[in-house]
């Protein structure tokens, strides 16, 4: 019978990797790359199966995708459709934060828009002639 270094239990009972889900803030974010091709990247995965995760992410959004260190990077804009898949995985809703890059040196939260469910901008007075 196999125990686990971390915890002492049995492999069977081992429950280090579900401790370490409801310790951690997920932090997703998108950006725009070259050529006008979007990455979604998730942050903040440590104490658990990065690869299976990535896994499940890749089927469940029918994406290609790659792990770089502790981040998963994901082809394409996935932030609405990201979370579902991680709650289903075992992290809770409070947990994860989503991100957007408008440019280069700006990052808004997914929050920030008004009720319409547009983001706010600033708006330009006109001349009127």
């Amino acid at each position: 019978m196999d125990i686990c270094p971390k915890c002492g239990l049995p492999i069977a009972a081992c429950v280090c990797e579900d401790i370490a889900k409801t310790q951690q803030q997920v932090e997703v974010k998108t950006e725009k790359r070259r050529f006008g091709k979007f990455v979604t990247r998730v942050y903040g995965l440590e104490g658990v199966d990065i690869k299976e995760i990535a896994k499940k992410l890749k089927n469940k959004l029918a994406c290609g995708g790659t792990i770089d260190g502790k981040v998963i990077e994901l082809q394409g804009n996935h932030l609405g459709k990201i979370k579902p898949v991680l709650v289903e995985a075992g992290f809770t809703e409070s947990q994860i934060k989503e991100w957007l890059k408008i440019t280069h040196k700006t990052w808004r939260s997914k929050n920030d828009r008004n009720q319409n469910g547009k983001r706010n901008k600033k708006q330009k007075s006109r001349k009127q002639s």
